[in-house]
């Protein structure tokens, strides 16, 4: 986030491609649709956190597009979920290296107007929780950092 800080970027994972501009370049405000759906977030040491619906509870998330999975900590899990009926042993790994893992299946993950339901999510102790790849991945969306918007295109 700190390099992409004055930017303003439109992702597209279909396409593999960044688009980037500077704040109030002129093709900035054409990269922008009339009908999206706009997700606020707030910058904390540098992450974007995002509040999604997890199961219809209010979760704090960081928007991480590195990330290959959506994790929910364990603790917030314990608070908010059913005790799974179904569920497979995993790990994941990160920078505080190798840790076990479940992996359950959430009813619904909302952000926004956008949701995802019956998606598959790693539970683990992370300290935090990560809204990654297969929530976003096959959307395309604008970082609007002046705003502080995620721009989700319809």
């Amino acid at each position: 986030q700190e390099f992409f800080n004055d930017l303003q970027y439109n992702l597209s994972s279909g396409s593999d491609y960044i688009h980037m501009f500077r704040r109030n370049a002129s093709g900035a405000s054409r990269s922008v649709p009339f009908n999206t759906i706009d997700v606020p977030f707030r910058l904390t040491n540098n992450e974007m956190l995002v509040t999604a619906m997890v199961n219809g509870h209010p979760v704090e998330m960081v928007f991480d597009t590195g990330a290959s999975m959506i994790v929910l900590d364990i603790n917030i899990a314990a608070a908010i979920l059913p005790a799974p009926q179904q569920a497979r042993m995993a790990g994941f790994g990160g920078i505080g290296g190798d840790k076990p893992a479940l992996i359950v299946n959430l009813e619904s993950l909302k952000l926004g107007d956008l949701e995802k339901r019956n998606i598959e999510i790693t539970v683990g102790q992370i300290g935090t929780s990560l809204l990654g790849q297969p929530f976003f991945k096959d959307q395309r969306y604008v970082i609007d950092n002046d705003k502080k918007l995620i721009r989700f295109f319809r």
